[in-house]
């Protein structure tokens, strides 16, 4: 469960942190 749980978590942060430098670029 721990495991999954950090998996799904790592993808959030990848999403989140590209979303943000996209958005950077953007500017």
């Amino acid at each position: 469960m721990c495991f999954t749980s950090n998996l799904k978590n790592v993808q959030i942060n990848m999403k989140n942190t590209l979303s943000q430098s996209l958005r950077s670029d953007w500017m």
